[in-house]
């Protein structure tokens, strides 16, 4: 564009017809000729001008700022500041060029990916990526993880676990936990298998004067002096006053109660009946899971998962359950019209942790859940990984729970804890968990087919090797 130092000119915005005059010298005018520019003022603001083919005088835009940046486009949309490392994008909803995070191959660094954080914690040498819940987010851990040189202790003892479909016929059957304790069927009591919620048995208590009784010496395993749990499933036909739990020690002064009232509520304790008892609310017809815990001086009665009555005993008595034949479920063992009306099922007892101290869902299965409930260790988190002393490694599930490491198939949704693991049927990575050559190669386990080769690989007695040949851990004996 040629620049007129001399046809500076000023649009008088009070001329209807727009017409360009320059002032020059002492008040001079001159027009503009078509293809001609220059520059105006116009409400403040600099403007351009020319003339159009038809004579016409025309603006074509500011003389400053219209395009000094991007938000002085029309079709650009800033309303939303640009933050660091965004591009600009057409948006086909608004019509409008609009800043967004990168996407596609934007991505310079793993550390650019929205679910992965190596700045927080910078990786060190050897780290892998590891998927963190809490975060949602792939961070650096160590390949090793939970992995800890212990042994699984107990967490409890299965006391007495009632499955009443292992009943077939007679008037006697064994419980399933390790003592296998012999329950006699009084009065003709009946197992039937008409209740929906446990087909395969319960006990039925819907006619007076039924239940079943212990007449042996040792209905539970041991002395329990801490925390317990007692749990069962029953459905509920009337309200009734009668005993649904009764297990009392020698003296019957320590014991274990749970009665239903004529009001359809439910009476419990837990040592002595002097040291407190609690009551729950009260309960309709129809199925109920119910567990009375202690934890610590802690009574507490749940009701189909919920908290329902607790009270502070002051005192943890001690349970000698282990002899005598005061142990009655259905009606108490020395009065048997005191009875439940209803039917009793899945019965288990668990000392050594109350299970649970919080609401919770009942498990379908008390019998099954507590025979999961195989051990513990100290300061035991979810996902830690130990090898027992039958030569195999188990990982924590829960506080309480450990299960023998096998072989999980990777999903496509990480779990917490999981690593990133390349799929050679995929060609791809895909969040699995730590396990097989990666642990041994963590943990550094040799790899030897049997006990006399891994004591010439150099394994010394007592120490874990993986057996190729049962495909399982073993200690060097």
């Amino acid at each position: 564009m040629a620049v007129f130092p001399d046809r500076i000119v000023l649009k008088n915005s009070t001329d209807s017809q727009a017409i360009i005059e320059a002032a020059i010298g002492s008040g001079g005018t001159d027009q503009i000729t078509q293809g001609e520019v220059v520059v105006g003022l116009e409400a403040n603001a600099a403007t351009f001008y020319t003339i159009d083919g038809s004579g016409n005088v025309v603006t074509i835009g500011s003389a400053a700022g219209s395009i000094s940046s991007l938000g002085d486009l029309t079709d650009v949309d800033l309303t939303t500041p640009a933050t660091n490392g965004q591009v600009i994008a057409y948006n086909s909803t608004s019509g409008n060029w609009e800043p967004v995070d990168q996407s596609g191959g934007g991505a310079t660094s793993i550390d650019d990916l929205t679910d992965v954080d190596t700045t927080t914690t910078p990786p060190t040498d050897g780290q892998v990526l590891t998927w963190d819940n809490a975060n949602s987010k792939w961070e650096p851990a160590d390949a090793v993880g939970g992995i800890a040189a212990a042994t699984i202790t107990p967490a409890g003892t299965q006391e007495l676990l009632l499955d009443f479909s292992q009943y077939s016929a007679g008037t006697t059957f064994d419980s399933v936990d390790p003592g296998a304790s012999t329950w006699t069927l009084m009065n003709s009591s009946q197992i039937i298998t008409s209740w929906a919620k446990f087909p395969g048995g319960a006990l039925d208590c819907t006619t007076g004067n039924r239940w079943i009784q212990d007449l042996g010496a040792a209905a539970l395993q041991g002395v329990m002096t801490g925390d317990l749990v007692v749990a069962l499933w029953i459905n509920k036909n009337a309200n009734q006053n009668g005993s649904i739990i009764y297990f009392a020690s020698d003296s019957n002064t320590d014991n274990i109660v749970i009665t239903g009232n004529t009001d359809g509520s439910i009476t419990a304790n837990i040592g002595r009946d002097t040291d407190g008892t609690l009551t729950s609310s009260v309960l309709s017809n129809g199925d109920h899971h119910l567990a009375l815990t202690r934890s610590g001086q802690i009574v507490t009665l749940y009701v189909d998962g919920v908290a329902d009555g607790s009270y502070d005993a002051g005192v943890v008595r001690t349970l000698d359950l282990s002899s005598g034949d005061r142990k009655s479920i259905g009606a108490l063992y020395n009065l048997p019209s005191f009875n439940f009306n209803g039917y009793i099922a899945d019965v288990g007892v668990f000392s050594g942790t109350p299970v649970w101290t919080s609401n919770f869902t009942p498990p379908d299965n008390n019998v099954a859940y507590f025979q999961g409930l195989t051990g513990g260790l100290a300061n035991g988190q979810v996902g830690d990984v130990v090898y027992d002393t039958d030569g195999k490694l188990y990982s924590a599930t829960s506080a309480s729970t450990w299960d023998k490491v096998v072989a999980h198939p990777s999903t496509l949704a990480p779990a917490d804890g999981q690593v990133l693991t390349w799929d050679n049927a995929n060609s791809q990575w895909e969040p699995g968990d730590l396990q097989g050559a990666a642990v041994r190669a963590a943990l550094g386990i040799g790899e030897y087919v049997d006990d006399a080769a891994a004591g010439t690989g150099g394994v010394a007695s007592g120490a874990l090797y993986y057996n190729t040949t049962s495909s399982d851990y073993r200690l060097k004996t």
